[in-house]
């Protein structure tokens, strides 16, 4: 495979930056939540001492006020934190995701390339079992001193060799036809 140990490396760095990120975005949820529960109680406490208070309890109001908007404003830095934080890991999402896909593309390009070499290898182990039954035939027609060696039927050797393909190329080309149905681009698994 074509992965440099750089590439590897990278996508390690990226998915832990990633999980960390996501460690990030849960804390930031828990505190803006906290945030904001906090502050609907002291706004809520406010509420009801200035009620109880009555005429009185006019600074009460203006405390809850401030209260309100001071917790607005950590909300709104808490949610800026957060937009940030949520961009930072779609980025690495992505990036990951076309390395994945290079990744996909490599790999199928590398099963290709080893089906090519395994169909090859199949092949030419054919053609040395052939050679070397022929070999054998010829070697005992050579110490025949009579003569009685059997004769060689080529469509029987053929139909023996016939025997011995493991994919439809092969039986297709035997047969004197294209393989056109048989190799369609697609990876053929035998």
């Amino acid at each position: 495979m074509k992965f440099p140990c750089h590439f590897r490396a990278e996508l390690i760095e990226q998915v832990t930056s990633l999980a960390s990120f996501s460690a990030e975005l849960d804390g930031m949820a828990k505190g803006v939540a906290a945030i904001a529960n906090q502050t609907n109680l002291l706004a809520l406490n406010a509420a009801i001492e200035a009620a109880r208070a009555g005429e009185h309890g006019r600074g009460f109001s203006v405390t809850e006020n401030q209260q309100t908007g001071a917790a607005l404003k950590m909300l709104d830095a808490s949610l800026d934190d957060f937009t940030v934080a949520t961009q930072r890991m779609a980025d690495i999402n992505s990036n990951l995701k076309a390395h994945g896909n290079q990744v996909e593309q490599e790999l199928n390009q590398n099963l290709v390339a080893m089906q090519f070499q395994d169909r090859a290898c199949q092949m030419m182990d054919h053609v040395v079992q052939d050679l070397a039954r022929m070999e054998e035939h010829l070697a005992a027609v050579l110490h025949d001193p009579d003569g009685k060696s059997p004769a060689v039927s080529p469509n029987d050797w053929l139909r023996r060799l016939q025997g011995t393909y493991s994919t439809l190329e092969q039986a297709h080309l035997h047969g004197g036809t294209t393989a056109s149905s048989a190799s369609s681009g697609d990876a053929e698994f035998f």
